[in-house]
Parts: C-alpha cells; structure tokens; sequence
C-alpha cells in the first residue's frame, strides 16, 4: 500500500513524537527530586545591614533554532545564503531539525550563550564580592507549566554549576514562567523558587521592590479578565485611599534615599515589546493602569525601573516636572535582558522617532538614551550619597573582554 506524501510526513512526525515523548505539562515534584529543584534564597531576612553592590541580568531563556536559524528573514537576505554553496541547504537542515523540536516542544537553541553569561556573572560576583543577582524575569525555558523547561535552568545553574547555590539569586516573574497558571505553572514556580511574586528587600539607603507585571499584561491568558482586575488592585494600585494597594503602601512608608523596581515588561519600550500595551487581548484598560503605575513611581521618587523581556539593552528615560508631589524630575527605564536568549536587533531610527512621537501623545515625555544589541550584565552600586548603574557587554567570540556600554548616576 502506497501512502501520499502528505500521509507519509504526518507519520514520520507521529513517529518521532511516540518515540522521544513530547515535554508535556506537569508538576515538578511528580517528576524530579526537591534536592535538584528546589532553590534557596540565600538572602537573611529580605535585608542586607550594608549598601549593596550587585548584578541585574534577565532573559537567559532556551530559544527556539526553527525561528533563529531558519524563519528568519534575514537568513534568507544574508550573504552566506547567495554566496557561499549549499548554505541553503543547511538552513533548511536547521529548520526541519528545528521544527522537529518544535513539535516536541522543546526548545532547542542558545545554550552555549546561556552558559556563557552564567559563567561571566559567577565570575564577576566572585571577583568583585558582589551581594546577590537581581534577574529580570524568563530565567527558565518556554513555559512554566513543563517540568522539562525549569530543568535547562536547573541543570546549567543548580546541578552542574554552583551559581545558585553560593549567590543569593533574586528572581522576578516572567511571562514565560507561567506563575498564573494555577494547575501547573503556580506550583512550579514557588516550589523552585523561595520568594514571593511580590517582595521587598531593603538596604540602609535604598529599597527594592520586586513585581509581578503579569497582573497587568498576560501574555497566555492565564488570568480572567475581572481576576487580572482584583489582583491589579490587591498589589498595585488599588485606586481607594482607605484600602491602598501592597505596592502602594510599601513605597509611601519607604523613607530611604533610592527606590529600585524590577518588573519583567518595561513601561516604555523602544524595541519589540512597545507593542504589548496596546494590545486588548492582554489585558483590560492597559494603558490606563500603566498610567496609574507611572504616576505611583513618580509620586514616590522611584529613581530606575528594572526590566527584562526585550532580549536587548535599553534605556529609556521619563522627564516630568518637578513639583511638591513629584519628588524627582525623571525616572530611568532600564532593560537588561541579555542573560543569554537570543539578542534581537534595535529598532531603526525612524521607527524610535515613531515612538518617541507616541509617547508623547500619550502623555509622556521619554526620551530613548541608550541601546546596544550584545549580551550584557548591569552592576548596580549604592552608597549614602549616590547610586551608580553600569553596564557591560560581552563578545561572545571573547567573553573576557567586557566593555562598558553605558553608566548613570544618581547623587544627592
């Protein structure tokens, strides 16, 4: 009997699917021992009794080789496509391997950059005595809800390297580990993780407060919309003077010098995810609670805001005027998400011009700074009087020569 291609190509792919078993949804503890996935804090107390210096990285998420090495448009416009012989042939190698991968969910690309950032940001906190790690979120693999995605991270940072078992390590959700979720994905996180998806640490001149963005932008719909709604409002801005929300309350009794935020999706974005605000199916009323968001940063002197998720540095910088409720005259937005996925290129002038244009018809006056697409690490160091923020990218042909991409200050 004699099958048609078609048929033939369902089940070969069938085949492969029975044979290797696709990385399916479960709990962590079904499926691994505590002693390989469970992570100690390593922080005493949330409280450090001295001003740290440490290190702000996120995003060292396994990518996907279909969509890197094969869907890409600029492989297909590149040089080596038109020049070099058979070159084709090994791209669409990449893809059909890829795409077998694909259907095993199981992504498959940028380990040896992931590895690379692991061993620079062990390296550098040993040397220079650093306090812990911040990381901005989409630590793991592709989704949270898969025992075999939180094992990339368990393996390259708890089984084989000792990165988190002698740095304390300070995570912030993102939206790949799926903490919505409430079979699989909630379970996962908070039994790998011993923090909270909102904390505080606190410091003698500075205080930082971690939070989870995705009770305003859900990528998987994981939430509903009136349940997104109750925990905006339970957590953030609760709109009601008598009852405020936890975010609220934390940063008007924070009497220190330097507030510090870290959230995986920044506010303001030049690059890829400037988009995801204005995208209803994320969420109701986007615009409207990064306005209230924003205006909660400003009336508190929150100085820098932290993200992820852009796989690129940026920095985007909010000016408003200063007054008797606004304590500072800008805020800094600063995306470090170089940890080790994938970079993704700038946005073109023109389209930042665009943006910067929007912005402002939105309100706001922010200005894009800086941007470098390389894999890179951000050192925060903070002492009475001033706060400095430097960071560093890394050649991946040479990873020890870092050099510095951008630095800002904050003094009295």
């Amino acid at each position: 009997m004699k099958f048609p291609k078609q048929t033939s190509l369902i089940l070969f792919i069938a085949i492969i699917i029975l044979i290797n078993g696709c990385a399916s949804t479960g709990l962590l503890r079904d499926t691994y021992d505590p002693e390989f996935y469970q992570i100690p804090s390593l922080m005493p107390e949330n409280k450090l009794d001295h001003n740290p210096e440490f290190i702000v990285y996120g995003d060292s998420q396994p990518a996907w080789r279909l969509q890197v090495k094969f869907a890409t448009a600029g492989i297909w416009t590149s040089k080596k496509m038109w020049f070099f012989p058979f070159y084709q042939l090994y791209a669409f190698g990449q893809g059909i391997y890829g795409l077998g991968n694909f259907i095993l969910n199981r992504p498959d690309y940028g380990s040896d950059t992931r590895e690379m950032m692991r061993d620079v940001v062990y390296s550098a906190c040993k040397k220079n005595n650093y306090d812990f790690i911040l990381n901005t979120g989409d630590i793991m693999g592709q989704d949270g809800r898969v025992p075999e995605h939180w094992k990339y991270l368990l393996d390259d940072y708890n089984l084989e390297h000792p990165i988190l078992k002698e740095i304390p390590y300070l995570p912030t959700v993102g939206n790949h580990e799926r903490k919505h979720d409430k079979k699989y994905g909630s379970q996962n996180y908070e039994a790998v993780w011993d923090y909270p998806s909102f904390y505080t640490v606190e410091f003698p001149d500075a205080e930082l407060f971690v939070i989870d963005s995705n009770v305003m932008i859900d990528f998987r719909n994981d939430l509903k919309n009136a349940e997104q709604d109750s925990l905006y409002r339970v957590w953030l801005f609760s709109g009601n003077p008598n009852k405020p929300a936890w975010l609220e309350t934390e940063l008007v009794d924070c009497n220190k010098k330097f507030k510090i935020v870290s959230m995986h999706q920044c506010p303001f974005s030049y690059n890829w995810h400037w988009k995801d605000w204005y995208k209803r199916r994320y969420g109701p009323d986007l615009l409207t609670k990064k306005a209230e968001l924003v205006n909660l940063f400003k009336e508190n002197g929150v100085q820098v805001v932290f993200s992820g998720h852009d796989h690129i540095y940026q920095r985007n910088v909010l000016h408003y005027e200063k007054n008797e409720n606004f304590p500072r005259d800008n805020i800094q937005f600063l995306v470090s998400s170089g940890a080790g996925t994938t970079i993704r290129p700038a946005n073109s002038f023109r389209k930042r011009e665009k943006l910067r244009k929007m912005y402002s018809e939105d309100g706001y006056n922010v200005t894009h700074d800086s941007h470098v697409s390389a894999y890179h690490y951000t050192v925060v160091s903070i002492d009475p009087n001033k706060m400095a923020i430097r960071t560093f990218g890394i050649p991946i042909d040479n990873p020890e020569e870092e050099y510095l991409i951008d630095e800002v200050v904050f003094s009295d």
